[in-house]
């Protein structure tokens, strides 16, 4: 038998594919659950539970919404062949700029839009300057995205205990709340 890479599999074929290897980590994480001397169904029950309550949807899409621009980020960046270490500094430089703009700029009905827009600008000059140093001096993008993330952890921790310290932290790191 050989096997050998179909370069256009129908949709059929790929929706099967997907939906063995989904069930195939479902049974192999059911194993590690009983393993661990834990019941299966009640361990995936507890997983998707937050699924069913509103606040715990909310807290889903606070968590991931974060983690799949990152994931969009990264996706676009290996695929130019940019291999992009740095996405932590560059959430860290996304949030920087996106509390700027909630802390400094006037409330209003724009200020989600601009939090966005800023952070997200900021963040893509972040990792802009990895590959700015990339093509024009041929740095490690490795090397330059990983030491930026301590760079950019070293700000966010300037500011917040510095300049953009809270009124009311009373010893902690924290910035003022947001206005609404």
């Amino acid at each position: 038998m050989r096997l050998e890479l179909d370069p256009s599999p129908s949709p059929g074929k790929v929706l099967l594919a997907y939906a063995f290897f989904l069930l195939l980590a479902l049974l192999a994480l059911g194993a590690l659950f009983l393993a661990y001397g834990v019941a299966p169904l009640r361990a995936y029950g507890l997983l998707l539970s937050p699924l069913a309550d509103p606040l715990g949807l909310a807290e889903v899409a606070r968590r991931a919404v974060p983690l799949l621009l990152i994931g969009a980020g990264l996706a676009l960046a290996f695929r130019v062949g940019f291999f992009n270490i740095g996405a932590e500094g560059q959430l860290l430089l996304g949030a920087v700029g996106a509390a700027y703009a909630a802390l400094f700029l006037p409330p209003g009905p724009w200020t989600p839009v601009l939090m966005f827009l800023l952070g997200g600008g900021l963040g893509a000059l972040w990792a802009g300057l990895a590959a700015w140093l990339r093509v024009r001096f041929g740095a490690s993008e490795i090397l330059t995205t990983l030491m930026q993330n301590y760079l950019a952890s070293s700000l966010v921790v300037y500011l917040v205990a510095g300049p953009w310290k809270g009124q009311m932290a009373l010893g902690f790191l924290y910035t003022d709340r947001f206005p609404p």
